[in-house]
């Protein structure tokens, strides 16, 4: 994988086994300079642990910074699937029970366009084993 078509984040190991190594990446918010960041609740304030698999993970320290990389491509499946997928699914089920069913109530329109949703979410859930084999995340230590 190269650098150059990766997405990166810097991140601390926590923990590693025989074949994977797990770290946090300490997210920061775009708007740090910002004047409101004491009321921001943004969600890329938050940390997020992954499992990285890897064939050395041995050689990775407890508490070491390290580089975790992704193709950028694998980026733009991760938002269309975590995303545009289900907006896509959500507007569908509302315009053809809107124009099929024109007498049917709003609200259970909407009822059911939530369901949809909940669908595609447990379906992606049903499916995680066989996307995560799709997304590979590639460690590296920092100073390299």
């Amino acid at each position: 994988m190269k650098e150059s078509n990766c997405l990166n984040q810097i991140a601390t190991v926590i923990e590693r086994s025989n074949n994977a190594v797990k770290v946090v990446i300490h997210r920061q918010s775009a708007c740090a300079s910002c004047h409101a960041k004491a009321a921001c609740t943004s969600l890329d304030k938050k940390d997020q642990t992954i499992n990285v698999k890897t064939n050395d993970a041995q050689s990775y320290e407890i508490g070491e910074e390290v580089q975790i990389l992704i193709a950028q491509s694998l980026g733009l499946k991760a938002v269309v699937l975590a995303f545009i997928v289900p907006l896509i699914v959500l507007l569908a089920v509302v315009i053809v029970l809107t124009k099929y069913f024109p007498t049917l109530n709003q609200s259970i329109i909407a009822v059911i366009a939530l369901l949809s949703y909940f669908v595609y979410c447990f379906l992606l859930y049903s499916l995680r084993n066989k996307i995560d084999r799709h997304f590979v995340l590639k460690i590296q230590h920092l100073h390299q």
